[in-house]
């Protein structure tokens, strides 16, 4: 009778059986069965939306609001749609909310992006420095001056230059939100309209305007 293997022992057995399920367990847990493992998230500084007869305009900010995130753009921009285009993504952003008195839309975020996201805040106090995140002047700083007025509504001028195509773009300060880019003060009673921007390059174009943000955005922030 030739010689073969020994017969395995109970406790070879159950180790047998121990190193397989971790070996079937590697083999899920590495697999890519799992949905969430293909999701891919894309951090963006700031992304140009499309509306029906309106132009290009910017989304540079997200914030949470009623405890969900949303986009913080120029409501010129948005107008009666229901939804802007955003053509770098082939995607539709929907208009989630209006606030007519200040210039302000937020729209629905695909959960495949991130852009920069800040708490809220009320518009500073003239003589600091804010900054803007636009699709053309992508980072300036300059000081708050003002106010002035658009439509009997109090406006904040900061020398950053306001450039078409930037409308929307986030107004920070102190690392804050407080508003978005409105347009130029040339639309502003009040302002000088022949007032040149801090930017040499762009010496012939004006500084912007923002209404800030209403109360409903800032108490909503947790």
């Amino acid at each position: 009778m030739g010689e073969g293997n020994p017969p395995m022992t109970v406790g070879q057995s159950a180790w047998g059986i121990a190193l397989g399920s971790v070996l079937l367990a590697s083999v899920l847990l590495t697999s890519g069965c799992s949905p969430e493992s293909d999701a891919t998230v894309d951090d963006l500084e700031s992304l140009s939306i499309e509306s029906s007869g309106l132009g290009s305009c910017t989304v540079s900010a997200e914030i949470e609001y009623n405890g969900a995130r949303a986009l913080v753009t120029a409501l010129h921009c948005v107008g009666d749609n229901a939804y802007v285009d955003a053509p770098s993504l082939s995607a539709r952003l929907p208009v989630i909310e209006r606030f007519d008195a200040y210039d302000l839309a937020l729209l629905q975020p695909l959960e495949s992006i991130r852009l920069p996201s800040y708490p809220v805040a009320a518009f500073p106090a003239s003589g600091v420095e804010a900054c803007k995140v636009g699709t053309l002047v992508k980072n300036d700083c300059g000081p708050v001056v003002g106010p002035g007025e658009v439509d009997g509504t109090v406006v904040m001028m900061i020398d950053i230059c306001s450039v078409p195509g930037d409308s929307g773009s986030a107004i920070t300060w102190n690392g804050t939100l407080v508003g978005v880019e409105g347009g130029d003060v040339s639309y502003a009673p009040g302002f000088d309209e022949n007032l040149p921007c801090n930017s040499v390059e762009q010496s012939r174009m004006n500084p912007l305007y923002s209404l800030g943000l209403p109360e409903a955005v800032i108490g909503s922030a947790p």
